[in-house]
Formats: structure tokens, sequence, C-alpha cells
């Protein structure tokens, strides 16, 4: 059987995508790998002169039209299959303990080759494992949470402090194991494994922090 066209791909994605986005670093590793760079950014451009991508990034286009607005595009695509998380300030909107929502608007994703800045959001490519493993995403959001301890207003403390119990009420060795990466810091670990304790739960938290961060 004769192979599709490389454009003739890159159209069924398209189509198949109407109201998405179109990442071109991520798409040409992990999507269309077997079309030369060269022939899928010749591609990109000829879509756009038909109407079918319209830039809003370098690298980043969007897949024709909808009734969502760029922004919250963007922000599905990136977040989509649990394969993203917000973070900083945005995260904490998300999770109703700031009620202003912030202007810059940060993503950490498995589906982006590089950091991006699209507009008031940034884009940050992660390698967590935010939807393999049960319980990661809660674990996740903790651990972005203790990120920004020292920055979270007092009146709020309470507050979050509830949520990181909620959410580590089903803590396991196992699950936090392979979350184990320079994305955070020793002092973020060393938080957790105190939260833990005075939550009695049974934990290694810095032994396999030490395991996974050996040279």
């Amino acid at each position: 059987m004769r192979r599709e066209s490389d454009t003739g791909i890159v159209r069924n994605y398209c189509q198949n995508n109407v109201g998405g986005v179109f990442d071109l670093n991520y798409l040409s590793k992990h999507n269309f790998s077997d079309i030369p760079n060269v022939n899928l950014r010749k591609i990109v451009t000829r879509f756009i002169d038909q109407g079918i991508l319209r830039q809003v990034s370098k690298g980043v286009y969007l897949i024709g039209e909808c009734d969502m607005s760029d922004e919250d595009r963007i922000i599905k695509h990136y977040l989509k299959d649990e394969r993203g998380i917000p973070t900083g300030e945005y995260l904490l909107y998300t999770l109703g303990i700031v009620e202003e929502e912030p202007i810059e608007k940060i993503v950490k994703t498995n589906l982006s080759v590089g950091n991006k800045k699209i507009g008031n959001i940034q884009i940050i490519e992660s390698h967590s494992s935010f939807y393999e493993v049960i319980g990661a995403r809660k674990l996740i959001t903790v651990l972005e949470i203790l990120t920004m301890m020292n920055e979270i207003d007092s009146t709020k403390v309470f507050e979050v402090s509830n949520l990181i119990e909620e959410y580590l009420s089903d803590y396991r060795d196992s699950s936090f194991e392979v979350h184990v990466n320079d994305e955070y810091s020793r002092s973020v670990y060393l938080r957790l494994a105190s939260i833990l304790d005075s939550m009695n739960k049974p934990h290694n938290v810095m032994g396999i922090y030490v395991s996974k961060t050996q040279v």
C-alpha cells in the first residue's frame, strides 16, 4: 500500500484536532518523527497560508478556530489527559486558595519540548509522571505547593495545610519514588518528610531522595 504523503499525514492530524494546539517541536519528535523537519516546516507554512494554522508563538500554532479564547485553548492543550499541572500562583488560584486570577499563568507539562512563553502563559517542560501512577497528581500538587510555602499568605496557611494533609492521606513510597527528580530542591523533600512525620505516615522520603539523586 502506498504511504500517505507527509502533507496528508499532517492535514489529517489538524482535521482531527480542530480547536487544539499544534506544537511544532513536540509533534516533530513524537507524532511526525518520520517527516523530515524541513518538510514539516514547509507544510506548516502552507497551512498558515491556507488558514488551517494560526501562529501564536514561535513554533506554536492554533488549529482552526473555536469558541474558546486563545489562552483557554493553550492551557487546555498543555493540561489535557492529565499530562500537565498548573504551578505557582496559578496553581493556588485553580485550587481556590487565592481569589484573584494571576495575569501570568505557569504550566508544567509533558507535552512540550523545552520551555516557551505564549502570551501570558509560561510553559515549562516537565519529566514528572503526572498520569502514569495512581495518586501521582495529588502528590505532585503537594510538591508544587511546598515550593511556595514561604510565599503563601499567613491567613491561608491553615487552609493549605489541611489540603496538603488531605492529598497525602493515601501516600505510598512506591508512588513517591517515581517523582524524585531535579525539578524540586532538597528542602521541598525535607518539608514533605516532616509533614508525613506529623501525620504519623510511614515513609522513607529522604532515603529515596538520597538513593535517587546520588551521582
